[in-house]
């Protein structure tokens, strides 16, 4: 019989994760602009996948956020993930290069908005107010209220009303990691609650790891391990595609038992000779296919070796396996469209 703490913890289990992500601009409204341009500098230093936009008139940063939400694709649907089309009803392929083309050729996803930090007391217009404001352009933007003074009723009350998801004091002496913490706690929240819509097909597919804790830190060890700043998953079994900072491009394949054992039987259903190479590493789990379109699979068996890649064991994860691919060149992706986040940050200094 599971205890209310087991089921607790089966929910935990059960949580999929955000289905993509890339670094944002991040807004920073404070009339001090002297204070904001030292800590933003600071933080920066620190934290290379941070770039401040700063505002010492909070009307001016309000119509600057709605007129990036006019032309952002994440708020009128025009930008669909892949794992959302390569699991569609109707049977729709994942094109990777409309992938390339559109989500990591964009120029223009790093201007997205997800978190914006906003100082209590300005003259022109006070904190409070300008978050009951932007609440009504509707964005699913995260909000740090940054303030010299104690929480007040103001506060509880912002809180209370989800205005505001987070408070940090001035006079705070942690101000500056708890600042960068923040920022990264809420820009994962805002790109989970943009994956949300599609997390029906995760969880209508037994065999995806997406909604598995021990896979989503494995994951989160191997983003921190390869400097990799932006992913998009393209189907509900993990494959991935992922980005560095400066625009290296690698291929996260995944694979379980079951799929590998369904595999084998399609080997032994053509036919193929038991001692040959691909064969062999299949069932010693040496190696796992990454396959990332119709059009790969139905290539004749004896074309395959190109999508076989080396494979390891997903810790605390039984029966799943992983590979990493950095030589793209099976995939005919077209890598010099991508636009990567050094591009973006240059493009801004300019």
């Amino acid at each position: 019989m599971m205890t209310k703490i087991d089921t607790e913890k089966q929910k935990l289990i059960k949580k999929p994760m955000a289905l993509f992500s890339h670094p944002t601009q991040v807004i920073w409204i404070d009339d001090d602009i002297a204070f904001v341009e030292k800590r933003a500098a600071e933080i920066m230093i620190e934290e290379d996948a941070l770039y401040f936009n700063l505002f010492d008139n909070p009307e001016q940063a309000l119509a600057y956020i709605s007129d990036q939400a006019a032309k952002d694709p994440y708020y009128d649907d025009t930008y669909v993930p892949s794992i959302a089309s390569s699991s569609s009803d109707d049977g729709v392929e994942t094109d990777l290069n409309d992938t390339m083309s559109y989500y990591f050729s964009n120029r223009d996803r790093h201007n997205h908005i997800a978190v914006i930090l906003v100082d209590q007391d300005m003259p022109v217009m006070s904190g409070d107010v300008f978050c009951r404001k932007l609440d009504e352009l509707n964005l699913p933007v995260k909000i740090i209220m940054i303030t010299g003074k104690e929480k007040a009723d103001f506060g509880i009350n912002l809180l209370s009303e989800d205005y505001v998801d987070v408070f940090i004091e001035k006079k705070d002496l942690e101000l500056t990691p708890k600042i960068i913490k923040a920022i990264h706690s809420l820009h994962y929240k805002h790109f989970y609650g943009l994956s949300s819509v599609h997390f029906q097909a995760i969880t209508a597919d037994p065999q995806s790891p997406l909604d598995n804790k021990a896979f989503q830190a494995f994951f989160n060890h191997i983003c921190q391990q390869h400097a990799i700043v932006e992913y998009e998953f393209i189907n509900t079994e993990g494959d991935a595609i992922l980005q560095t900072r400066s625009g290296e491009l690698r291929l996260l394949g995944v694979a379980c038992d079951a799929a590998l054992d369904e595999l084998n039987d399609l080997f032994d259903s053509y036919e193929v000779d038991s001692s040959n190479d691909l064969v062999l590493a299949l069932r010693q789990r040496e190696k796992i296919p990454l396959f990332l379109t119709a059009e790969d699979e139905q290539k004749p068996i004896e074309a395959w070796s190109a999508y076989f890649h080396p494979a390891k064991a997903i810790d605390n994860l039984p029966g799943f396996y992983y590979t990493l691919v950095d030589d793209l060149s099976a995939y005919q992706l077209d890598e010099d469209k991508v636009f990567s986040y050094e591009d973006y940050l240059r493009s801004r200094q300019s």
